[in-house]
């Protein structure tokens, strides 16, 4: 995939806006932003808390020390550089003087992504039993009657996200359910910023697992399950997956129910590739309770609800309309105040924030 830090596709730097007062070049560089930013931003900080607080001000800081030792440099492209800030990322372009008329001197914002790190869970399917851990199996379908997709830290960690969400027993106790864990640091995808996870494991070789998978599980409901269906929870970044693996999959899944947990992609092309290969909806589609996934979400609130809304889920359309209502208005008076003339992003940032509510 190519990004601001590849090369391509260029982008227009006259809309950049400085990120905060204290970033006007006084005092230092002057540090600027892409203001098509804001959505990932909010999504990422959380400016009302301390932890945002001090990404803010190492953000600041960027225009005395960036580019310094302690950042990384592009193979390619030596103007490139990303900084781990906190648990984010942050990508960046120096101009250390102007070669055209439009371009001053400064650093660049170009986009940031959450920071990962490796961790022993291998990546593949777990089988857990309440009350234990997850167990890694060589399996090549999911064996219980629910399962989770996602990414997270460790397949623990994939398990208590997905917890929740699973159907309990006749008599309230939790269930066996599968797990298809991907490691989180695998969604890097900046081109020549590789790292160790991409090494060892290619996130395309996941695509084709989880493909695999849903096709034999299809397969062994059927003729092991005498026809029983399997439910399925798709968990935040697993939906990056699901959608890249629907691509490869062939027939039909009439024996699969999806649900979204706070999904963190662009959901219409995965509704109707659902929707192609027979695939069925949880009663409620769609859930989205964290700043990432409403966040997301907003961005492509009405093409969702078209979708849904063509595949008879009317009702979840309008259930989806009013659990985004804050973020809705949260993002439109972001946007509305970094496009206005000598905007600051954190200023914007800051009111959508308070807006938003999401804790």
């Amino acid at each position: 995939m190519k990004t601001a830090l590849s090369g391509a596709p260029k982008i227009n730097f006259k809309r950049f806006v400085y990120f905060s007062p204290v970033t006007k070049g006084k005092e230092g560089r002057q540090v600027l932003i892409d203001p098509q930013l804001l959505p990932k931003f909010l999504s990422l900080v959380n400016v009302g808390h301390t932890s945002g607080q001090s990404v803010v001000s190492k953000i600041e800081q960027l225009r005395a020390i960036g580019g310094g030792i302690r950042s990384h440099q592009h193979l390619n492209n030596a103007m490139l550089h990303m900084d781990k800030i906190e648990n984010l990322e942050v990508y960046y372009k120096i101009v250390q003087q102007s070669g055209d008329n439009s371009l001053h001197p400064g650093v660049y914002i170009t986009d940031i992504n959450n920071s990962s790190e490796a961790n022993g869970s291998l990546p593949g399917i777990y089988n857990v039993i309440p009350g234990h851990s997850p167990k890694f199996t060589q399996d090549t379908f999911f064996e219980y009657d629910q399962a989770a997709i996602g990414s997270a830290k460790s397949s623990q960690e994939l398990y208590d996200l997905a917890e929740p969400w699973v159907d309990k027993g006749q008599h309230g106790e939790s269930c066996k359910l599968s797990l298809f864990y991907i490691p989180e640091a695998l969604a890097n995808g900046f081109g020549c910023w590789i790292t160790p996870e991409q090494k060892t494991f290619d996130s395309e070789k996941a695509s084709i697992n989880l493909a695999k998978t849903l096709e034999t599980t299809q397969k062994y409901r059927i003729s092991v399950k005498k026809g029983t269906g399997a439910r399925l929870r798709i968990v935040g970044d697993g939906s990056k997956l699901l959608a890249r693996a629907l691509e490869l999959t062939k027939g039909h899944m009439d024996k699969l129910e999806f649900q979204f947990i706070d999904p963190t992609v662009d959901l219409p092309p995965v509704l109707a590739k659902l929707q192609r290969v027979s695939a069925s909806l949880n009663s409620r589609s769609i859930i989205s309770t964290s700043r990432k996934s409403q966040l997301s979400l907003a961005t492509t609130l009405h093409k969702v609800q078209t979708q849904l809304s063509t595949m008879g889920r009317n009702d979840d359309a309008k259930q989806l309309q009013g659990d985004m209502a804050n973020s809705l208005a949260a993002l439109r008076l972001g946007n509305a105040q970094v496009h206005h003339q000598n905007a600051y992003f954190l200023n914007a940032v800051t009111q959508a924030n308070k807006l938003g509510k999401w804790g």
